[in-house]
C-alpha cells in the first residue's frame, strides 16, 4: 500500500508542477505578471513528486523507503494545514488544496498505520 500512495503522490505533484511552473496564475494569486518564486516551488515541487516516482519504481522494504515515506507523509500534512489556513488573496482555491493534500496524507497514514500493524502481527 505504500507503493500505491508514493506513485499517486508522484503524479498529483508532477502534474502540480507543471501547472505551476506554466501558468502560475491558475494556483496563485498575483499582481506581478511573472514571479520567479512560484516557478522556483513548481520545480521543488517537481523534484519531490520525481523523488515519490523513483521510490515506487525501485521500491525496497527497508529504512531508507520509510524514511522517505514519511518525510513525504509529513510534506502533505505540513501543505494541508498551510493551504487550510491560506487567504483567497493568496491562493485562487484554497480549500480544494488543502482537501486534495489532507487526502494525499490520510492515504499516507492509513498505509504506515497498515504496515506498522503487519510488523507486529509477525512477532
Amino acid at each position: 500500500m505504500k507503493k500505491w500512495a508514493l506513485l499517486v503522490s508522484g503524479i498529483v505533484e508532477v502534474s502540480g508542477a507543471i501547472i505551476l511552473y506554466f501558468n502560475p496564475h491558475l494556483i496563485f494569486q498575483s499582481d506581478i505578471p511573472i514571479q520567479m518564486i512560484y516557478k522556483m516551488y513548481g520545480i521543488t515541487m517537481f523534484i519531490v513528486g520525481l523523488l515519490c516516482l523513483i521510490t515506487v519504481r525501485h521500491y525496497a522494504d527497508n529504512t531508507m523507503t520509510g524514511h522517505i515515506f514519511l518525510l513525504i507523509m509529513f510534506f502533505h500534512a505540513a501543505l494541508t494545514m498551510m493551504t487550510y489556513t491560506a487567504d483567497n488573496t493568496e491562493i485562487i482555491q484554497p480549500i480544494q488544496a488543502s482537501i486534495t493534500h489532507g487526502i494525499l496524507f490520510v492515504m499516507f497514514l492509513f498505509a504506515y498505520l497498515s504496515d506498522v500493524k503487519k510488523e507486529g502481527d509477525s512477532k
